[in-house]
């Protein structure tokens, strides 16, 4: 480690020598020796000294240096060999960044004249010498990046003249403080995020969360289990919303066919083999969990792809194909505290699959997304093929108000709720099939005809240029779905649903649609 170095020491004549260890057991540090005649050696007393090897007895004298006028001469003991730049002499007069190799693969020291009044070394040359140092350390190249980056900073700090020293403390004090600064900002930013969206969820949930959508045949048979023993309550309440919107029937009629159910899955992959990150499962084909109950990861091969589920809703927005939707949606990751913890770690999110079903087309539809919104939970996706002969849902060109009423279309608790919506028979197939999956299972109910969003009506609480907030019911899946007025013209997009305070949703306001659109025609 570079230690702190002694000022310059006055010497005879106009010039003063310092010599900088480049390797060795001193490497880093830098001697300012005093005086016209500097021997170097192991032995006590020599003012350019080496560390003696292990179990050597005898004290020895390797070489010295003779001023000469205005700088030094070296002359190399008798039966000893010292290189100059990579070549032995026996007598060199020494010239300013000259590396002296003290025996044939010993400790190199970089020579160097400074005026008897400095109080340090230059920039350069301080930069210069760790540089060096770092390059004969004999480490490989992220090593070198360590040690460079340990040792600049404290010869900046101790070797070089004072003004730049002083320079350097406080440009690096503004610097730590406006890190400092900006890391407190962003933790109260985030927490805000957190607060007002409720991202937050643990490592095990990126596994954990399929209850609303299961993925096995397994997990399918729990979840019918599960819906034909609350059919009877499900049924009731689907009724009931059904029949609240029963005085909006012809804006949610002509709202449906424009409203798509997403699904989707996403994972991480290696950034340099691009191999997929998997989980390691137990025996039983249960994944084998951590000391703090997380799943354990691997890219083992012969363990199962990690795949994070998820299910969404669209709506069709332009003629060409457009859906808008959330950038929660588009990209789940971003705002997943799990998923930044596994990326933190180097791995890369990416998405794997998203499909999209319109109410009334038996064929899913591939979704690529075009745009997401830097300062809005908003993305653009394009669903090209039967999409462009839909109506698209007129955006509104007025801001929702408060007090003002709206129907909200979408498809909460994904799966779920689409099989608890569904009829006895196509339940009944569920169950004797045994092999249905998370895809298989919306194929089987788009051939069906049992994919339609759920409508439900509420009240506009407030609005601001951020977020209208409405009490409409919906729940996790219905995001990304539109926001209605009784006009049929979209006034928000649902974005978050905030059960801490009494049922409230979050909408991005349709003017944030309309610029995302904009910029995206304007490419």
């Amino acid at each position: 480690m570079t230690e702190p170095a002694a000022e310059p020491r006055r010497a005879n004549g106009a010039t003063a020598p310092a010599l900088m260890y480049l390797s060795g057991r001193r490497a880093g540090t830098t001697v300012w020796p005093e005086g016209d005649y500097l021997r170097i050696g192991t032995f006590p007393g020599a003012e350019i000294p080496l560390t003696r090897a292990g179990g050597e007895v005898p004290a020895e004298e390797y070489g010295t240096l003779r001023r000469v006028d205005a700088g030094f001469e070296l002359d190399t003991a008798p039966g000893k060999e010292i290189l100059i730049n990579g070549d032995p002499v026996d007598q060199h007069l020494l010239v300013p960044g000259d590396v002296l190799e003290i025996g044939h693969g010993g400790p190199l020291l970089r020579f160097r004249l400074y005026a008897v009044d400095a109080s340090g070394k230059p920039v350069r040359d301080a930069v210069a010498d760790c540089v060096d140092r770092a390059h004969h350390s004999g480490r490989g190249w992220w090593g070198r990046l360590g040690l460079l980056s340990r040792d600049l900073p404290v010869a900046l700090l101790t070797q070089t003249p004072r003004m730049v020293r002083v320079i350097f403390l406080t440009a690096l004090v503004a610097i730590v403080g406006g890190v400092g600064f900006l890391g407190w900002r962003t933790i109260q930013l985030e927490r805000r995020l957190q607060e007002e969206r409720g991202r937050v969820a643990g490592l095990a949930d990126l596994l954990g969360r399929r209850r609303d959508n299961p993925a096995t045949a397994e997990e399918f048979a729990q979840a019918l289990e599960d819906i034909q023993s609350g059919i009877s309550e499900t049924s009731r309440r689907v009724r009931a919303l059904e029949d609240q919107s029963a005085a909006a029937r012809l804006v949610i009629g002509a709202a449906t066919r424009s409203t798509a159910f997403i699904q989707g899955s996403w994972g991480f992959v290696d950034p340099e083999s691009g191999q997929p990150l998997r989980i390691q499962v137990g025996p039983d084909g249960t994944p084998v969990l951590g000391p703090g109950g997380e799943p354990v990861l691997t890219t083992d091969e012969r363990a199962p792809v990690m795949e994070a589920l998820f299910t969404g809703t669209a709506f069709v927005a332009t003629d060409d194909g457009l859906l808008l939707s959330n950038r929660h949606i588009a990209q789940p990751w971003v705002f997943d505290d799990a998923a930044r913890r596994v990326a933190a770690e180097g791995w890369v999110p990416v998405m794997r699959r998203m499909i999209a079903y319109i109410p009334g087309v038996p064929d899913s539809l591939h979704l690529d997304v075009v745009a997401v919104a830097d300062s809005a939970d908003l993305a653009l996706l394009r669903c090209a093929g039967v999409v462009r002969s839909l109506p698209t849902l007129r955006l509104a060109q007025s801001a929702a108000e408060a007090g003002e009423e709206v129907i909200v279309l979408g498809y909460p608790l994904g799966m779920r709720a689409l099989m608890a919506r569904a009829d006895a028979g196509f339940l009944a197939e569920l169950r004797e099939a045994g092999n249905v999956d998370f895809w298989t299972l919306g194929a089987r109910l788009a051939r069906t005809g049992q994919i339609s969003p759920l409508a439900s009506r509420g009240i506009v609480g407030q609005v601001s240029r951020e977020a209208v907030v409405y009490d409409a019911e919906t729940t996790s899946g219905g995001s990304g779905g539109p926001v209605l007025s009784m006009r049929g013209e979209v006034l928000a997009i649902t974005s978050a649903i905030l059960p801490e305070f009494g049922g409230s949703n979050l909408g991005v306001p349709v003017a944030r649609a309309r610029a995302l659109l904009e910029l995206v025609g304007n490419r």
